[in-house]
């Protein structure tokens, strides 16, 4: 395996079920709880600064700042969790994945 990712050891790969290539069985649970989540976030978000914009909950300060890039950041992520999901990296067991995307896993997987 390229890059600084080593070889699993034999006796671990010899452990691992036969794959399943074709159909494996996937955690797919992901859109459909995050997609809500982070809607009803952005909701209270959007509630937040309507209200703070029309000084009905306080004036703007240091936390909207700061809450704000939060928030982006947060939506970031969460495409990024869905897009994992739905293209088959995460979601399945290691030996249910092609090889040829461990790396790609890999790196999906940190950020």
């Amino acid at each position: 395996m390229p890059g600084n990712f080593p070889d699993p050891p034999g006796s671990v790969v010899a452990s691992w079920p036969t794959p399943n290539y074709v159909d494996p069985p996937t955690l797919s649970w992901m859109t459909a709880y995050s997609v809500p989540v982070t809607a009803f976030a952005s909701v209270l978000v959007s509630i937040r600064f309507y209200l703070r914009t029309r000084d009905q909950g306080g004036g703007l300060g240091l936390d909207d700042a700061l809450l704000l890039p939060a928030w982006l950041l947060s939506i970031a992520f969460t495409s990024i969790a869905i897009w994992a999901a739905d293209s088959h990296l995460v979601g399945r067991h290691i030996w249910d994945t092609l090889p040829s995307k461990f790396q790609l896993e890999a790196l999906v997987s940190v950020a």
